[in-house]
């Protein structure tokens, strides 16, 4: 959307992204998902009281029925 022939300087500057943070997103309850997704995601299972990821994964069957 940028106008590089307009003389302020606010309208030549583009407007597409080059990044994106999310800070604290909802995350899909299903451990595997997230793993697929991100593989070295290590986040989550504080959530449903779990001690660690991998008793997420393990308990994955039983927690999304």
């Amino acid at each position: 959307m940028a106008d590089p022939n307009r003389a302020d300087p606010i309208p030549r500057e583009s407007t597409r992204l080059s990044c994106v943070l999310a800070f604290v997103p909802q995350t899909p309850l299903d451990p595997q998902e997230m793993k697929d997704w991100i593989p070295n995601n290590d986040y989550g299972h504080h959530a449903l009281a779990l001690a660690s990821y991998q008793e997420f994964l393990d308990k994955r069957e039983s927690l999304i029925t």
